[in-house]
């Protein structure tokens, strides 16, 4: 049914399909950071038909498949559909080191950006103290307070 009927037509046809490239090909451009590492597709989603059950469409065109576990694989529990907005607070160069231990980048919900710009205005409160308070690095918290990310948070 996929092979030659709607499948090749749709954009979630294209995303699985270089999703799989990504995972399994050593001579496409981003496998070093998927397949090399080690990422890869669940076996139920070999089958686009289950890929497709299991996402669903995309929201919106601008939404792209996410791992919510960057080091994870691309499998039900660990995909959904995001913006390009939201994919960046989930990136893997914000790995850094907490404690020494290394640690990714923490998805901040708007209200810890919010309560991180009210401990800086309340004063006493470095980068790098509310960088290790809620496991970010201290560029995150530079980004927040300078409105680079987080834009439009209320602090009250």
């Amino acid at each position: 049914m996929y092979r030659h009927g709607l499948a090749d037509k749709i954009p979630e046809y294209y995303i699985w399909s270089s999703m799989r490239r990504r995972c399994y090909y050593p001579r496409d451009i981003s496998y070093k950071y998927y397949g090399a590492r080690g990422i890869k597709v669940c076996e139920r989603w070999n089958d686009f038909s289950n890929f497709l059950t299991d996402m669903g469409y995309r929201p919106t065109p601008k939404h792209r498949i996410e791992r919510i576990n960057n080091d994870g694989d691309y499998e039900p529990a660990n995909c959904r559909w995001a913006t390009p907005k939201e994919q960046a607070h989930n990136r893997r160069s914000g790995v850094h080191l907490i404690s020494g231990e290394r640690s990714t980048t923490a998805k901040l919900t708007n209200e810890q950006a919010a309560y991180i710009r009210r401990l800086h205005l309340k004063g006493g409160y470095t980068n790098s103290l509310l960088g290790k308070m809620f496991g970010v690095s201290p560029t995150s918290i530079s980004n927040i307070l300078n409105n680079k990310s987080y834009r439009g948070i209320k602090t009250t």
